[in-house]
């Protein structure tokens, strides 16, 4: 029991005494396959930590029950009707044979309630940060959190690998990631990307378009299957989340493929405003969305604005130009809107 994740966790923040008073407090239920743990509209009146089996966690969708997570040894679940004060929002089905310890919802507010509520805050504090689910409900986001299992990798370990079959989706929550792509035998930084960025199957592809490797010394990654996310996303009537998600990833793969075939526009314009030794840093935004970008020697707007022309996106385009000279007394940051 105590190597389990719920019962470590709760020791190290509870602090040893109070720990060995829950596990003295729970009792251990055992429960057969398919049986039924609590129904959505039940009153939340038991926590549950499973010690065995596996627990499927169903939301009704229009007329029909839906399985949108599978809860395993040493998770809990429970707990969010019990702190609302509200009726269960999911029904909870043995999935195989399982052992569970449960807590009574007096119990749970008296022991636990406090450093879970702490956890929720945070895990809907995280989601408020990543734009993309601005449009779901308090609810929604803590539903969608849940099903997010917590990963942590270091240095130049690789999350999924480019032409891999495509699962995942990933959140940042420390640290940073590369995405890289191979063209022949080279391997080419897309970018980095760093905290509450989203990352992964965006489009739904079979295949994964990209490398992703831990950039940072460490991370930490929130990670949710794409067919786990439309289910929530479906009982919250949130779908519309996947396609703006998948436009983005476009705008991106857009940027990317423009910059590509842009290089002979580079070498070819030579109109700039600028002194020979000067490079600029171009960063393309649109909507808040980081695009790509570029390291450009002697260029302008007029050799930027020819690369929106070729471009395929319709969107208003921000671009940022960090200009580094031989001489560090000069340096300066341009700011422009490109229209198309």
């Amino acid at each position: 029991m105590d190597s389990l994740e719920w019962f470590k966790k709760t020791r190290i923040i509870v602090g040893e005494d109070l720990y060995q008073v829950i596990k003295s407090k729970m009792q251990i239920e055992q429960y057969s396959v398919n049986d039924v743990l609590t129904k959505i509209g039940d009153k939340g009146n038991k926590f549950y930590v499973i010690l065995q089996g596996l627990v499927g966690v169903f939301v009704r969708n229009e007329d029909q029950l839906t399985m949108i997570n599978v809860c395993r040894e040493g998770e809990g679940m429970g707990e969010l009707s019990i702190m609302s004060n509200k009726s269960r929002m999911a029904t909870l089905v043995c999935l195989t044979d399982c052992v569970i310890a449960t807590l009574t919802a007096y119990q749970y507010k008296r022991y636990v309630m406090q450093n879970d509520v702490q956890r929720i805050n945070n895990l809907v504090a995280l989601s408020d940060k990543v734009s993309l689910f601005n449009s779901l409900n308090k609810q929604g986001k803590i539903m969608l959190m849940l099903c997010m299992k917590e990963v942590e990798i270091v240095r130049k370990q690789i999350i999924y690998k480019q032409a891999q079959q495509a699962k995942n989706l990933y959140i940042i929550i420390e640290g940073s990631v590369k995405l890289c792509l191979k063209e022949g035998s080279k391997q080419k930084t897309l970018c980095v990307i760093s905290e509450n960025e989203i990352f992964g199957d965006l489009m739904g592809k079979d295949l994964y378009q990209e490398t992703a490797e831990c950039e940072s010394q460490s991370c930490r990654l929130l990670m949710i299957s794409r067919k786990t996310l439309q289910k929530v996303l479906q009982s919250t009537h949130s779908l519309g989340i996947l396609e703006e998600m998948k436009q983005n990833a476009h705008i991106k793969s857009c940027f990317r493929t423009q910059f590509k075939e842009s290089n002979s526009l580079f070498q070819q314009e030579q109109l700039s405003t600028y002194e020979p030794f000067e490079s600029t840093r171009t960063l393309f935004y649109s909507n808040g969305i980081y695009l790509s970008d570029k390291m450009l020697i002697r260029s302008n707007r007029k050799v930027m604005q020819s690369i929106l022309n070729r471009s395929k996106v319709r969107r208003p385009v921000i671009c940022v130009s960090v200009v580094e000279r031989k001489s560090k007394l000069d340096s300066g940051l341009r700011l422009s809107s490109c229209h198309k």
